[in-house]
């Protein structure tokens, strides 16, 4: 059997969907070696992959990079006509408009254009939606990462339910729980970071409302109902500009970390007092078990996925809610070290239900449906 997997989105940035494409691949690449596999990267080969480099089951191209649009839908389209396979999974976006053979599977990660259209540029919402319902069309499996992307999916695009398959996200090794939970000081100084704070990390743009997460911390460092700092980390998106835009006299007190390296983030988590997460809308939400695994007690809004994916073991704030958010910290804070210690034990077993292994061989059985 051949598998083909376009790994091109690696190239561009790693967010949430570039890092699910990863794992899958990876882990099915090496749950079934008995497979043929050809995967494509954007100018060169990801150093996630660089193991798979020479074996006799595994077809390695990179494709010359170009303009993103222009890349997604004539190069990589250009490229498909000659690829000869059994599947081709698409984890990252979804296939090219107008490439069409039997056994697609693309993975559509949420329904943003759908529901939450004001967090992307009009062109873009526009093209996620084209895209995204001739993809619908156009697989003969659906893979997505949530129940509730699921019944969001079948609602919007009338894919009946028996052609989506639903696999999550997992752990990464680096934040499998372990038995020693030491804060490595010197990492924190790194990005700046230096006594108690609230944690918030994510691609930091307006879905991911960290508008209101600012207002509470201020209003509530304002009242002095809490002294601590307000930490934002992750790459930049789009009109971040327009959510920090919170007065001069914060800067001491918030700190923008951007990018945060794959090593040091078990670290930033575990030195946090809590991670909050006020996202408005999310496919999944891996940051929430992410933040678990590493004994942080997780504040999240009850949006979209989030109540899926972090079960009983967070503090869940009433979306969008100003008042429920700052209520929400007050209450962490006053809480009993045996009442986070719950919270904590709750989260440890929630994050281990996320094994990127056993995902990679519900997506395999998925696509072996065809």
């Amino acid at each position: 059997m051949i598998i083909f997997f376009d790994l091109t989105a690696l190239y561009d940035h790693l967010t949430g969907i570039e890092r699910y494409a990863m794992n899958i691949s990876k882990n099915v690449i090496f749950l079934h070696p008995e497979n043929y596999y050809i995967l494509a990267f954007k100018e060169e080969v990801h150093s996630f992959f660089l193991e798979f480099i020479g074996l006799s089951n595994i077809r390695i191209d990179v494709l010359p990079k170009k303009n993103k649009l222009i890349f997604q839908q004539w190069s990589l389209l250009k490229y498909l006509k000659h690829i000869e396979a059994d599947y081709y999974c698409f984890l990252s976006f979804v296939s090219p408009f107008f490439f069409s053979k039997k056994g697609i599977v693309n993975t559509i990660h949420d329904l943003t254009p759908w529901d939450f259209p004001q967090s992307m540029k009009k062109k873009m919402a526009l093209y996620g939606k084209i895209t995204i319902k001739r993809a619908a069309c156009n697989s003969q499996i659906i893979d997505t990462v949530s129940e509730f992307s699921m019944n969001r999916i079948i609602e919007c695009l009338g894919v009946p339910k028996d052609k989506i398959s639903v696999v999550y996200n997992g752990l990464s090794s680096q934040f499998i729980p372990c038995d020693s939970f030491d804060i490595n000081h010197s990492t924190l100084k790194k990005y700046g970071i230096n006594g108690n704070y609230l944690l918030c990390l994510s691609t930091l743009e307006p879905r991911k409302n960290i508008k209101l997460l600012i207002q509470a911390y201020l209003d509530l460092r304002k009242e002095q109902l809490i002294n601590c700092k307000l930490v934002l980390a992750g790459r930049k998106g789009w009109k971040l500009e327009d959510a920090l835009g919170v007065g001069e006299e914060t800067v001491k007190d918030i700190i923008v970390t951007g990018f945060i390296d794959d090593e040091d983030l078990p670290v930033i988590y575990r030195g946090a007092d809590a991670f909050v997460f006020p996202s408005l809308y999310e496919g999944f939400g891996i940051p929430i078990i992410e933040a678990m695994s590493q004994e942080t007690v997780v504040i999240s809004s009850n949006s979209s996925s989030l109540l899926e994916v972090g079960g009983k073991a967070a503090l869940y704030f009433e979306n969008n809610s100003l008042k429920d958010l700052k209520k929400t910290i007050i209450k962490l804070y006053s809480m009993s070290e045996k009442s986070k210690r719950k919270y904590i034990n709750l989260g440890l077993k929630q994050c281990q239900k996320f094994n990127w292994s056993l995902e990679a061989e519900k997506y395999y059985n998925a696509i072996n449906r065809i």
